[in-house]
């Protein structure tokens, strides 16, 4: 039988912690501290702009042929296609985005889970 070696112990003390330990700490809680200013930042400016940055009923307003829901009190350009706005006709408090009417006909038609479906483009 072959014998095992005596284990010799470890040496018992004070660890040193790898170089560059509490700068990166420092750095991380720099971080932190930067990430929360700027989420603070980003919910009162949006705070400030919904609360007062509501369009007036008196106000000229302007929004883009192809998305209406894009609205602006002066003229400029779409921020979702880049065409130029327009003028909305009537201004004022009738040009807020209306929600779509449903077509005539459909008032009451309900649809169950169980009905079958007809593609119209492949019958």
């Amino acid at each position: 039988m072959t014998t095992t070696p005596e284990h010799v112990p470890m040496p018992e003390g004070a660890v040193q912690a790898p170089s560059g330990t509490r700068v990166m700490g420092v750095l991380r809680w720099m971080l932190v501290a930067a990430m929360a200013v700027a989420a603070t930042i980003s919910v009162v400016s949006y705070l400030r702009t919904s609360s007062s940055g509501q369009l007036h009923a008196s106000a000229t307003l302007y929004h883009c042929p192809l998305h209406p829901a894009v609205l602006q009190d002066h003229p400029g350009d779409c921020p979702i296609c880049g065409m130029s706005l327009v003028l909305v006709e009537g201004g004022g408090a009738s040009a807020k985005p209306t929600q779509p009417q449903p077509e005539p006909g459909h008032e009451g038609h309900r649809h169950e889970p169980s009905d079958p479906f007809a593609c119209p483009m492949h019958p």
